[in-house]
């Protein structure tokens, strides 16, 4: 395979910065992008004696203060900066008359009417007129060309360049100039080498090469067309440019290609590959492989994944193809990763422990995305408009943004880190991952999130941006907090922005309009238009659209009030009035007397004068001497503003002022309780005073106080405080009164008194606390009384004391309640009491008698007459009361037996009566909890059982809350005998130990030492010692507990110890004697992908079978039978199983078990045999073999499982389940697909069956969640 084109295209632009032409620093200029470039620009060959120089006027620089050379850029890229003026000479060795002409086409002006030439100034300066076209011609210079082109807007560089008074740029499209290249070509170019090349690039066959390395060398043929026209430089830098494209061809024969998905690669050691590796398939793993050539990920990959387990590649990894999730690099060591233009555009690459991965984004892979993950040791930016994004707690070490990747943004996640990053193109550096350090040799950087720290290059003159503080919020207010306008004014808004340092803290005002309707200006000042509510806005100018709002009402226009504080003493000469004006101006007509209405009555006087002092306030001037009466004033519409009449003003004439106040209360009383009010009197003096009202205020002190215009005092906290009461004829005269406040004491009624349901008339009797009964304590009108549904009525009261009322009543009291409270009338302080309630139980002495781990019982006098009598339980105190499961119970009814409870849990019970005397609910008996269970097996065989001498491990059943294991001697046929008279314990609740005596010991020196715990005496009979132990669950730790014994036989005989254990084993439910067979929970469900398996335990506490079998086939049953039943189905919200068909959960289940020899099992569809006539249900057990037992969990839901059987023979074969045997069955669930979500059980019941010893059931449950 040849070298990549990439990589020859690098080395020949290393040569290209070497040639005195330069060709290929022009084509930087020129935007172009890698592969895909453009010809390069060319200068005049060294033997050339003439060049073309030139500078441009760009936008807010000026005069470019250096001028360029042949086929330099002047002006600017990237920058939308127009062109508004260039000058543009010849130097050299010039032919006689030699010159170069130009002009250009100007915005608004269009073609200047005039060439200018040889360095002088087209266009415009300080006109800020745009270049918008431009045509160069040379005078007298017939053996050279000049040649031009421009940066138009929007368009970028002409491909085509324009020559000799042709025009470049536009005309009528209103397109700025921002660049011009201008270069004087001679003669023709040698097009020998680029003909050869090309014509051996066309004779390749598109299906021999990859689809990137074919599309490389026709883009490359497409962009490098050239003519004798081109300059010689022009001409081979096309050539080459083919020349590399094609050597960059890659061929699969050359190649070791995976093109199907899959995992490649040994699974220990490395691999060596001696050619280049091309993955051309979603799903590819590669794994410890040593390339020695290229590793190319091609566009056939899509968009999908590719993995790299432990790779090295000496060569370069070229990534063409790949999505979101595409690239995982997992270890490995490579050279450089290059990204080129991908299928998708968009590729994700993901690393873990690689070695120092350098990432290089080619220049063909402009505008894609990439998104690294990782650590990365270089990251090297080469495209423009590229969008690099990092994920979770990305590192890399150094980022390079290269001046042709201008354009490009990086989006850091808020946990990725870069420690370097060199910015020489224009970047926009998004999110909140952190910058240790930048360089920034570039305009136009932009940080969402600032770099810790910067340095910022010489050539900078455009520095980064600081990222620009947001509004976070907006409060609105008004002028001294107005919020109300009336009609047809103004109300400056103000709106007050968080944070103070927000970079934009300008808002947009505006209004909703509401009931009532207004305006409001830019600047935020309101005017009321329409009668109403609007609410007023102010929205942030930064974009974060953060605003903040006020309600304002607006009102109808209000007339101005006048007052005056002016007093007219009899006998006044000439007197003199001050008026003032609130809410509204006077008008300038204020002045004139006709525009007042005046009534001056009795007082003598007229109005000689008005002044106007201010927009609110004018003085009267009057005549005469005053006498007593009273001046009537009103300013009329015409000497106010608002054009409305103001109120009429009195001002009596000739008063007497006040020269005392005495402030007093009712009954002369200084204190007054918190909560309640006073009212203040005062007395005014003299009789004769002319204005005897007064101003109410209070002076706090200890306390404090509120009092409105009329005298009413209202305490507010406990102390004391002064009433004054001021005179408001201007005599400033005042009286005070100090009042004390103390805190209410709370007045309380109360009774001992009990009806019982039943009762016929009973009496009350309510007691006082606090406060003192009235005269009017007995009237009923002062009571509030509410006798509910109890039947009584109550008929009068009585007070017997002053802290006591008897009430009597009529009827016959049934449940319910009957409440009592004394208004202010009947108590001294006149507050009402609190609300005294007296209950009447339906049935009052409901008690608990006995308790199991499943039952409780009760008792309860008979509710003679009642029509329905039940129980209900709940929770404790969950308040969610349901009917319990009982017997029928009726009005005679005096107990009762709740089933079905949990063990050890606690309940709330009440019994309910419909009817009768008794009608409503009894007492709660709250908190009763059932008894609880656990079982203990002992785990050795020293326990001795029903006789038999070996001994077997027993299982012991603790109940009730204090745990205490109960072991009935006598039941379990344990031998005892005394010892030295001595008996065990009368309740026998005790654990009994056989230990044989060895050959020749005197028993009678025989001793035992319990080494747990303290032991009752050694009873010694027949030479057998049984040691009695109490058992109490306090003893189990862990649900274990450990009993040692150290028995001393005497000289010549080694003490020998002996320890029993006893276990809890969980899910047994009952003692395990009533039990034939048992199913015993050991593990949960355990999930592998879509299955659930687990095992259980089935074990018989009884022997269980069939024998007698016949030659004929026909059996005689003796014995017990068992067998399991599964059921299954959805757990409900309530906690119920509503049974479903096991085709409708399970997509396959099985039970099994492949060690038990010696048994059969027989599964079936739950055929039902009657062999004894009755009608029991049996099953019908088969002896098709003793290889064990399995089914698979049919349709149905009730399925049975079919069980063992004792001592039945075939032939020499024995089959049954042995008292104390156990297997272990393996279970396994598959969910179908589909379900609907939710929680299913899958219960698994023992069901025993014979003639004799039917034993109770139990049962256990598996839950799984889909």
């Amino acid at each position: 395979m040849r070298k990549s084109y990439i990589v020859i295209l690098m080395t020949i632009l290393l040569m290209g910065t070497v040639l005195t032409a330069n060709v290929f620093a022009a084509a930087k200029d020129d935007q172009t992008n890698g592969a895909k470039a453009a010809i390069g620009l060319s200068t005049i060959s060294a033997s050339q004696s003439v060049d073309v120089t030139y500078h441009t006027h760009v936008q807010n620089q000026g005069w470019e203060p250096i001028w360029v050379t042949d086929g330099a850029a002047a002006g600017t890229v990237g920058q939308s900066l127009r062109l508004e003026g260039i000058e543009i000479k010849l130097n050299g060795d010039l032919p006689e008359g030699a010159k170069i002409e130009y002009r250009t086409h100007v915005q608004n002006q269009g073609w200047e009417k005039y060439w200018i030439c040889d360095g002088y100034a087209s266009g415009s300066q300080g006109m800020g007129l745009r270049l918008e076209g431009i045509q160069i011609r040379l005078v007298n210079m017939p053996e050279y060309s000049v040649q031009y082109r421009t940066h138009v807007q929007n368009q970028g560089w002409e491909k085509s360049w324009a020559k000799d008074g042709e025009t470049s740029g536009t005309e009528g499209q209103g397109l700025r100039l921002e660049g011009i290249q201008i270069r004087i070509v001679r003669e023709d170019a040698d097009l020998s080498a680029y003909k050869k090349v090309l014509a051996t690039a066309k004779s390749c066959v598109k299906v021999d090469y990859s689809t990137y390395s074919w599309n490389v060398l026709q883009t490359a043929i497409a962009d490098n067309v050239v003519t004798v026209s081109n300059t010689q430089e022009e001409v081979d830098a096309a050539t080459q440019a083919i020349q590399a494209a094609y050597d960059g061809l890659e061929t699969e024969a050359q190649a070791m290609v995976y093109d199907q998905a899959g995992t490649f690669g040994p699974n220990s050691g490395v691999e060596i590959i001696n050619k280049d590796v091309m993955v051309k398939a979603d799903g590819v793993i590669l794994q410890n492989f040593h390339i020695k050539g290229n590793l190319i990920i091609t566009e056939e990959v899509g968009q999908g994944n590719v993995t790299l387990n432990n790779i090295t590649v000496d060569g370069e990894t070229y990534v063409r193809g790949g999505g979101q999730n595409s690239i995982h690099i997992n270890g490995g060591d490579y050279k450089n990763i290059i990204v080129q233009e991908t299928s998708s555009g968009k590729v994700r690459i993901v690393a873990t422990n690689a070695k120092g991965l350098a990432v290089i984004i080619a220049e063909d892979a402009n505008g894609e995305d990439l998104i690294l993950e990782g650590h990365f040791e270089s990251v090297q930016v080469n495209a423009p408009q590229m969008n690099i994004s990092t994920q979770g707690t990305t590192v890399i070490d150094k980022m390079v943004i290269a001046k042709d990747a201008a354009g490009s943004s990086v989006n850091l996640d808020q946990n990725s880190r870069i420690e370097k990053m060199v910015l020489n193109g224009k970047t926009a550096v998004k999110g909140q991952g952190r910058i240790v350090h930048a360089d920034v040799n570039a305009d136009h950087i932009t940080y969402e999130k600032a770099p810790d720290n910067q340095t910022i290059g010489g050539n900078v003159k455009v520095p980064p941006t600081a990222p620009p503080v947001s509004v976070t919020g907006i409060t609105v207010s008004s002028v001294n907090d107005e919020t109300t306008l009336e009609k047809g004014s103004t109300l400056q808004m103000n709106a007050i922005v968080t944070p103070e340092d927000a970079t934009n803290n300008k808002v947009i005002w505006s209004v909703a309009n509401g009931t009532g309707m207004a305006s409001i200006s830019s600047t935020g000042l309101l005017t009321a238009v329409k009668v109403g509510t609007v609410t007023v806005k102010a929205t942030a100018r930064d974009g974060s659209e953060k605003n903040g709002t006020k309600l304002i009402t607006i009102t109808e226009i209000q007339a101005g009030t006048i007052a005056t504080t002016s007093t007219i003493t009899a006998g006044a000469v000439n007197p003199i009035i001050t008026i003032t004006l609130t809410n509204d101006t006077f008008t300038s007509k204020v002045t004139a007397i006709g525009n007042w209405d005046n009534a001056m009555g009795a007082t003598g006087l007229s109005i000689a004068a008005i002044t106007k002092d201010s927009n609110q306030q004018v003085t009267i001037k009057m005549t005469g001497t005053s006498k007593s009466g009273i001046i009537k004033l009103s300013a009329k519409a015409a000497a106010l503003t608002k054009g409305l009449a103001s109120n009429t003003l009195s001002i009596e004439g000739a008063s007497v002022l006040v020269t005392n106040i005495m402030v007093t209360t009712p009954g002369n009383v200084t204190t007054v309780d918190r909560g309640k009010t006073l009212q203040m009197a005062v007395a005014v003096l003299p009789a004769t005073a002319t204005n005897k009202n007064i101003t109410w205020s209070v002076i706090t002190g200890t306390g404090t106080a509120t009092i409105d215009s009329s005298g009413i005092l209202v305490p507010t906290t406990a102390g004391s405080i002064t009433v004054k009461a001021t005179a408001q004829d201007g005599s400033e005269k005042y009286g005070t009164i100090t009042i004390t406040i103390q805190e209410p004491v709370t007045t309380t009624i109360a009774t001992a008194s009990h009806i019982a349901n039943g009762e016929t008339n009973p009496g009350i009797v309510v007691t006082l606390m606090n406060d003192t009964f009235t005269a009017s304590a007995d009237s009923l009108s002062n009571w509030d009384i509410k006798s509910g549904e109890t039947g009584l009525t109550v008929d009068a009261a009585s007070k017997t004391s002053g802290s006591q009322v008897t009430f009597y009543t009529k009827g016959t009291a049934k449940f319910g309640e009957l409440t009592l409270k004394a208004k202010a009338g009947a108590l001294t302080k006149g507050l009402a009491s609190n609300v005294l309630s007296i209950k009447i139980a339906g049935i009052s002495d409901f008690a608990e008698t006995e308790k199991t781990d499943k039952t409780v019982s009760f008792s309860w006098t008979a509710a003679t007459g009642a029509t329905t009598v039940k129980l209900q339980q709940s929770l404790k105190g969950a308040n969610s009361w349901t009917d319990s499961n009982t017997e029928v119970l009726s009005g005679i009814s005096t107990h009762a037996t709740v089933t079905e409870l949990s063990p050890a849990t606690a309940y709330d019970f009440r019994l309910v009566v419909v009817g009768g005397t008794y009608s409503g609910f009894s007492n709660v008996l709250e908190n009763i909890i059932t008894k609880e269970t656990v079982i203990v097996r002992s785990d050795n065989d020293v326990l001795q059982d029903a006789g038999n001498t070996g001994g077997t491990a027993l299982d012991y059943n603790f109940v009730g809350a204090t745990k205490v294991l109960k072991i009935d001697a006598k039941n379990k046929n344990l031998p005892y005998y005394p010892k030295s008279g001595s008996t065990p314990p009368s309740d026998e609740n005790w654990l009994g130990l056989l230990i044989p005596v060895p050959m020749g010991v005197d028993t009678t020196k025989v001793t035992a030492t319990m080494n747990t715990n303290n032991c009752s005496d050694l009873f010694l009979a027949d030479g057998n010692y049984i040691e009695y132990i109490p058992v109490k669950g306090a003893d189990l730790t862990d649900g274990k507990a450990t009993y040692t014994w150290t028995i001393n036989w005497g000289s010549g005989y080694a003490p020998e110890t002996i320890t029993i254990n006893l276990i809890n084993v969980a899910g047994l439910e009952t003692l395990a004697d009533t039990y034939i067979t048992q199913v015993i929970k050991t593990n949960e469900l355990s999930k592998s992908g879509g299955a659930y398996a687990t095992s259980f335990t089935w074990r018989s506490s009884k022997g269980v079978g069939k024998q007698n079998v016949t030659t004929s086939g026909s059996y005689n049953y003796y014995e017990d039978g068992a067998y399991l039943r599964f059921q299954i189905g959805k757990v409900e919200t309530d906690g119920s199983v509503t049974v479903m068909k096991f085709s409708d959960v399970l997509e396959t289940g099985s039970a099994e078990n492949d060690t038990v020899g010696g048994m059969t099992l027989q599964t079936g569809t739950g055929t039902v045999c009657d062999m004894d006539g009755s009608s029991r249900e049996r099953a019908d057990w088969g002896l098709s073999g003793y290889e064990g037992y399995k089914t698979n969990l049919p349709n149905d839901g009730n399925y049975l499982f079919y069980g063992l059987i004792q001592n039945a023979t075939v032939g020499t074969k024995t089959v049954g389940f042995a008292s104390g045997d156990e297997r272990s069955v393996n279970l396994t669930l598959t969910p179908k697909t589909g379900l609907v979500a939710g929680s299913y059980r899958l219960i698994i019941e023992t069901v025993h069956q014979g003639f004799e010893n039917d034993g109770n059931s139990n049962s256990i449950a598996y839950d799984f969640t889909v």
